[in-house]
């Protein structure tokens, strides 16, 4: 029982960041940006990182030289890679929807709204847990176990 206490009071840690973050300036944001940018340099880039496996894990792997490869280079101007958890269905899905197929977008969004608030709102014991945090967390986690970041 002490792990879901421990996880309750993590998302609730989680959303009140969340909730201060909405009052954070232009300049602070772009502080942390650059903080980010200049943490991110000290990461080797993916051909210089050794890819090999060791004997343990090969016998689970089809091909052993098999591996992401990244093709936009640091310093290149290129477009931005678009990544899973910068999409969302209100700002990129229903706009695309309502533009290719007019018809179907709103109806398509009431659904997607009907799922995405389905929840019994309890972990473990505990009722009238706001779980829509969970959810989303469990949801980003499976896009990062099948490669979609």
């Amino acid at each position: 029982m002490r792990e879901v206490e421990a996880l309750m009071e993590r998302m609730k840690l989680l959303q009140e960041s969340q909730l201060e973050e909405e009052g954070v300036t232009q300049e602070e944001m772009a502080t942390r940006f650059e903080l980010e940018k200049t943490e991110s340099l000290l990461v080797a880039p993916a051909d210089i990182v050794d890819h090999s496996l060791q004997s343990n894990v090969l016998c689970f792997v089809e091909d052993p030289d098999f591996g992401y490869k990244d093709f936009t280079r640091r310093g290149e101007q290129a477009p931005p890679t678009f990544r899973a958890q910068d999409y969302t269905w209100e700002d990129h899905g229903f706009s695309l929807i309502n533009r290719l197929y007019p018809d179907v977008g709103q109806l398509l969004d009431e659904k997607f709204q009907v799922v995405y608030n389905l929840t019994y709102n309890t972990i473990a014991m505990h009722c009238g847990v706001d779980t829509s945090m969970l959810r989303r967390a469990i949801w980003n986690y499976v896009h990062c176990v099948f490669g979609i970041r």
